[in-house]
């Protein structure tokens, strides 16, 4: 996209809310109708198109946590030890973990109410 701005700018404003597009079509028009800002990551290389979108998601979440200034984890050998630091209680993945065990949930009453129909019909 031509307005977009390369992610080594970390150019983060506050709150975030990242979307990524799928590797072949992107992101719909109606998801980027709902968007503020798009960075793209870029490539040394003319031997692909894109990356792969964990890959790219990887690389824009740590430039975002380099600019939102999260605590480092500490290296013990070759893992990261688990902290629970105060600076770091927003990430999203642990919000992730949240919607989905909603999702599992929600899944769970589906199930469970496609069970009663069955029974009481």
């Amino acid at each position: 996209m031509s307005n977009s701005i390369n992610i080594i700018q970390q150019p983060f404003k506050g709150d975030t809310v990242f979307l990524m597009g799928n590797e072949g079509q992107g992101l719909l028009d109606c998801h980027k109708n709902i968007c503020d800002q798009f960075v793209y990551i870029p490539q040394y290389t003319n031997k692909t198109a894109s990356l792969n979108v964990a890959c790219a998601a990887s690389i824009v979440f740590h430039h975002w946590a380099m600019w939102a200034q999260y605590e480092e984890c500490q290296l013990f050998g070759e893992k990261f030890q688990q902290v629970n630091s105060d600076n770091n209680k927003d990430v999203m993945v642990l919000e992730g973990k949240n919607v989905l065990q909603q999702d599992e949930e929600e899944e769970e009453k589906k199930d469970n109410d496609e069970v009663d129909k069955q029974l009481f019909q």
